[in-house]
């Protein structure tokens, strides 16, 4: 196809393979050729942009293999990063980094949209309402609640809880903070080295990251990032991890905090939430009970409110098993890759 255009701001949205499974995808298209077409989007007569496939084309590209293309309709290029990392994520060959990563692009992408819509009804009269809210302390209201909505519902969607849609939106933070301040082929390698492990810097590191003001720190931070990369040694490497991970609590001053991403702490708070709403419950069928004689049809909605409140428990503590086997599986890959 003529005018097929890379652009590495899509490129990036995608995990890189292992070399690994880029030998074995190469191998299999020298003896096969490419059996998979290529998403694109036609975004004019002259212009069609790669969407997916991308490690295909370039294997194919690089050997003179053909390729089809099977063309996808888009309505603009934030449409399309999000068919891309919703694509991603279906994929289940993912290490639990680069689940995150997707995930916190994925948030990011929405809370994006829900400002562009928030924002077509910023401008409107401000006089107050039937409830003595102007029209701006509705928008910043509505703003939050919707929010709390996105995380909602993409944790719900990922089977996790919110506090970690929104922690993984902090470490795409630190993530693109880290490239910022590299070149763009070395910051996109660094980054893609971080998400397969090569880089086997915690995640707590990453993310606060991008809490550093100073920029003569942070730069410093930056270039032991980069250079762990290129360590082999294993102890040598064990030790520049430790070092990189003071100077970035020292830079935040987060070495003496209680850091967000706390396993004791997360469970225990969300152990307590989860107490409060089935205690909550339980005392609107006691009002209900005591304040007349129950019908048959009362008992029986007392009932389901009482299991309703089990379920949304049992829900809850399925995703306290989840966070905990999700930071028992980084730990575990934290200790492989240091080995």
């Amino acid at each position: 196809m003529k005018n097929l255009i890379i652009i590495e701001e899509l490129r990036s949205l995608i995990p890189a393979p292992t070399e690994e499974e880029k030998s074995l995808l190469e191998k299999s298209i020298l003896e096969e050729g490419c059996r998979e077409a290529l998403i694109v989007w036609k975004k004019s007569e002259e212009e069609f942009i790669l969407v997916d496939g991308h490690n295909r084309y370039d294997i194919c590209t690089k050997h003179s293999i053909n390729f089809k293309t099977t063309e996808k309709h888009f309505e603009d290029m934030e449409s399309v990063k999000d068919w891309m990392i919703a694509n991603q994520l279906s994929r289940r060959n993912l290490t639990e980094l680069q689940k995150s990563f997707l995930r916190g692009l994925q948030y990011k992408q929405e809370k994006k949209k829900t400002k562009n819509e928030q924002n077509l009804i910023q401008f409107q009269d401000s006089a107050p309402d039937s409830n003595g809210l102007t029209e701006d302390a509705n928008f910043a209201s509505s703003v939050e609640t919707q929010k709390t909505d996105t995380s909602e519902k993409l944790a719900e969607e990922h089977n996790v809880s919110s506090r970690t849609i929104k922690y993984d939106e902090k470490f795409v933070d630190g993530l693109e903070a880290i490239t910022s301040m590299l070149p763009n082929q070395e910051g996109e390698k660094v980054k893609q080295d971080i998400l397969k492990g090569i880089i086997p810097l915690p995640k707590e590191t990453i993310k606060d990251i991008s809490k550093i003001d100073d920029e003569i720190q942070k730069e410093d931070i930056v270039k032991d990032i980069e250079a762990l990369g290129h360590i082999t040694n294993k102890n040598e490497k064990k030790e520049q991890v430790k070092q990189i991970n003071n100077k970035v609590k020292n830079a935040t001053g987060s070495g003496s905090k209680k850091t967000n991403f706390d396993t004791k702490g997360d469970i225990k708070g969300l152990t307590k939430d989860i107490t409060a709403k089935v205690l909550e419950d339980s005392k609107r069928v006691d009002d209900i009970a005591y304040k007349e004689p129950l019908t048959d049809e009362q008992n029986q909605r007392n009932d389901i409110i009482t299991i309703l409140s089990r379920v949304k428990a049992l829900s809850s503590l399925q995703k306290i098993h989840d966070f905990i086997m999700i930071t028992i599986a980084e730990e575990q890959e934290m200790k492989r890759q240091m080995k």
